[in-house]
């Protein structure tokens, strides 16, 4: 009973307590960064969340749906690989004799191949919100360089700070946001 008690705990903290407290500070620096962020340059940070936001609405309409739907046939296709282990150790001795075995591993492996395409699925599409999101951000940085370059009152080294600002804080924030969301 102890143990148990111990091996729950254990589980408890490093799958829920440790994820959520670093959760938490991951939440509290981004924080920060943003609001340093909005009292230095905060007409260009409300630019960069708009494009942001735009791109998370836009990337959760598109992909909800088929992230639920990869999870539903990734389940069934496991339930089918295990119904088959189970019904393979019922009747061993029955199949054996009869020599049916290829068709419990026919079944098995066409379950356990549908439950991999679906992890594969759903996994790559949460990949694509951090590399899109660094597109994002590069692609906002290129875009006021050359607005600076082309606009003939502000010189490259006016938008040096800036742009020094939101690099130091894109590096920081991009592994923060990428676990929050």
């Amino acid at each position: 009973y102890i143990q148990s008690i111990l091996d729950f705990s254990g589980i408890f903290n490093g799958s829920v307590l440790m994820p959520l407290l670093r959760l938490f500070a991951e939440i509290f620096v981004t924080s920060g960064i943003l609001l340093f962020l909005l009292f230095t340059q905060g007409s260009t940070l409300l630019i960069i969340l708009a494009v942001v936001g735009i791109f998370v609405f836009i990337y959760d309409l598109v992909t909800r749906q088929r992230l639920k739907d990869y999870g539903k046939k990734g389940a069934f296709a496991n339930e089918k690989a295990i119904q088959s282990v189970h019904e393979a150790m019922q009747g061993f001795k029955e199949i054996r004799i009869l020599g049916k075995e290829s068709g419990f591993f026919k079944r098995l492996s066409t379950g356990a191949e549908g439950n991999a395409r679906y992890a594969i699925l759903s996994q790559t599409l949460g990949f694509i919100p951090r590399y899109t999101l660094e597109f994002v951000i590069v692609s906002f940085v290129i875009s006021y360089i050359l607005i600076a370059i082309l606009d003939d009152s502000n010189q490259l080294s006016s938008i040096l700070p800036t742009l020094v600002i939101f690099a130091v804080a894109s590096v920081r924030l991009l592994p923060s946001v990428s676990m929050i969301v």
